[in-house]
């Protein structure tokens, strides 16, 4: 009844839609690596805190991946410096991973709403002169562009801000549930 039809539906706006992005796969790859990226800075922010708190502090060893990473054991004050590198190449590649994200996205939003206009447009063209009879043009008009710069909108930001919060909360699970599983599930 009516779940063959929902399924229809949303199996013709899936098809539309990857119709629509098709053209810009490319740029789609370069956001996806820089979403990946973007959220392993995040997660990998508080690191260098770790460092400092553990090992400058308190005088714990250093993890074995920084003394591997450094070539040999480190003083506190080495550490610190590696805590400081690590804190600003973390903080460098968040920011142009960032920037690489909103601009390619962005445009790609751009870009679609452009093909979407034209489609919507071409479309409107092949109606009939009975069709615009009946409906006044002005509202019509705005209606679409309204629709359309909410899926741009929609597209360029929102999607890319769910996206990217899922994957960081996925990747804080999974770091936590490394650290200690016992606590994670607490």
């Amino acid at each position: 009844s009516v779940r063959p039809v929902v399924l229809e539906l949303t199996s013709s706006l899936l098809r539309f839609s990857l119709r629509l992005v098709r053209p810009y796969w490319k740029w789609l790859a370069v956001v996806v690596v820089a979403m990946l990226v973007e959220t392993a800075m995040g997660l990998a922010a508080p690191w260098p805190l770790k460092i400092v708190l553990d090992s400058v502090f308190d005088g714990d060893p250093l993890p074995q991946a920084v003394t591997a990473i450094a070539g040999g054991q480190l003083d506190r004050f080495a550490a610190l410096n590696v805590a400081v590198v690590a804190t600003v190449v973390i903080a460098l590649l968040q920011s142009a991973s960032a920037y690489l994200n909103a601009y390619y996205t962005v445009s790609i939003g751009q870009w679609i709403a452009h093909d979407l206009r034209h489609s919507v447009y071409a479309h409107l063209q092949r109606l009939s002169l009975s069709y615009y009879d009946k409906q006044q043009v002005g509202p019509l008009i705005s209606t679409i562009t309204d629709d359309i710069n909410a899926v741009q909108d929609f597209a360029s930001t929102s999607l890319l801000d769910i996206v990217i919060d899922g994957l960081t909360i996925a990747g804080m699970l999974a770091v936590m549930f490394t650290l200690n599983w016992r606590f994670t599930i607490v």
